[in-house]
């Protein structure tokens, strides 16, 4: 495979959300120091599936992702 089409593939560009959401979450959770608890309840989510997040094996529901990448301010057009 070419790195061209490994870019464009979306096996990497989901691996690239994920880690880009694990970092921005961790970043946000330090920042207003708040627990995986704390968190969870602030997005609506299980602590399952902060814990899920934070372990880059989140592959939940897209207005999940949506949800968080607001509520950590994400900003789609920066990446």
């Amino acid at each position: 495979m070419k790195r061209e089409e490994l870019i464009n593939s979306v096996e990497y560009q989901l691996d690239q959300l994920q880690n880009e959401l694990f970092r921005q979450t961790e970043k946000y959770m330090a920042e207003n120091k708040l627990t995986k608890q704390q968190f969870a309840e602030r997005i609506g989510c299980s602590v399952k599936t902060v814990n899920s997040i934070l372990n880059g094996r989140f592959d939940g529901k897209l207005s999940t992702y949506l949800t968080i990448c607001q509520t950590i301010g994400f900003d789609f057009n920066k990446h």
